[in-house]
């Protein structure tokens, strides 16, 4: 005759279940928080500066959004302005990016190691209208690494500061040294030079400003008035700001004038970008840490219940 309150353990093979179970969930989670701290730290490559009038972006064939300030920047991501559009870009590196109107830009690539700035690189893609590209640490360490391609040819860089339009493809370089290279030829040109490539099979050859069409000049004249906020085109000093100056680079009318940025890309284009970045990835961690934490705590809840559960049998 059995004990009418007798106790029995719970076998050890429910108990290996319990924890089983547990640790699967929690590796589960840990492998989501990988792939989303990944994804943030790698998705975002830096901010919308200034933006005005209609500005789109879209990744692949998604449905494109209006650009904000402060809108973060992605990798494969196409950024549209329209007739009254006008948009400034800044990078990890201090990477500026400025394009006018009526202009269709890819952020084709782009990966900054801040520890190891020579082992980062970019790719971007002018699809159309005019822009104006002001180095970062990244063009400063590693200027084989930057390169912007386009319908006619493809530009790389020496520390530079350069300004592009399309239709064919207009280069006056500011700051710097810049190489044109399509089927036919590799041209350098550098500062104070304007290029013209009239096609992917024509060499690139310099031109006289004096030659350059009306709205190739007025886009170069508008893009070198813009004063960039903490760029890395200038010397860099801890004060982050910009000044005019003339400089025999870009092109108003037969005459040359630039902005010549003075901030620090470090302390302007990194901190700011960085700490947009920075927030996504600790959103991420914070998020998932705490979700692997419950599942711990559930994993050790439940084999401690299970180890202390009893069946009551009469």
């Amino acid at each position: 005759m059995r004990h009418p309150h007798k106790q029995r353990r719970i076998p050890r093979i429910i108990l290996k279940l319990y924890y089983t179970e547990a640790l699967i969930m929690a590796k589960l989670l840990l492998t989501i928080f990988v792939l989303l701290y990944s994804g943030a730290v790698m998705a975002a490559t830096g901010l919308v500066q200034t933006v005005s009038g209609d500005v789109k972006a879209a990744i692949g064939s998604s449905t494109p959004v209006t650009v904000t300030q402060n809108s973060a920047l992605e990798n494969g991501m196409t950024v549209t302005t329209g007739n009254n559009g006008n948009v400034i870009m800044k990078f990890e590196d201090g990477q500026v990016i400025i394009l006018n109107a009526n202009t269709s830009f890819k952020i084709s690539q782009y990966h900054f190691d801040q520890a190891k700035p020579e082992k980062s690189s970019m790719i971007f893609s002018l699809f159309k209208g005019a822009m104006r590209s002001i180095s970062g640490l990244i063009g400063k360490h590693n200027a084989g690494a930057y390169r912007l391609q386009t319908p006619v040819a493809t530009i790389g860089i020496r520390g530079t500061d350069f300004m592009a339009v399309t239709g064919s493809l207009y280069v006056s370089v500011t700051q710097g040294v810049v190489s044109a290279t399509n089927t036919a030829a590799t041209t350098t040109f550098t500062a104070g030079q304007i290029g013209f490539i009239a096609g992917p099979a024509v060499a690139p050859a310099a031109m006289a400003a004096s030659q350059l069409p009306a709205s190739v000049a007025s886009s170069f004249s508008q893009l070198s008035s813009v004063t960039i906020q903490g760029a890395a085109a200038g010397s860099t000093t801890s004060s982050g700001s910009a000044t005019s100056s003339s400089t025999a680079g870009s092109t108003t009318a037969g005459s040359t004038t630039a902005s010549t940025a003075t901030g620090s890309a470090a302390a302007g284009g990194t901190a700011a970008t960085g700490a947009a970045v920075g927030g996504m990835s600790t959103m991420a961690v914070a998020g998932t840490v705490a979700a692997v934490a419950g599942v711990a705590a559930i994993a050790t809840n439940k084999s401690t219940t299970a180890a202390t559960t009893t069946v009551t049998t009469p």
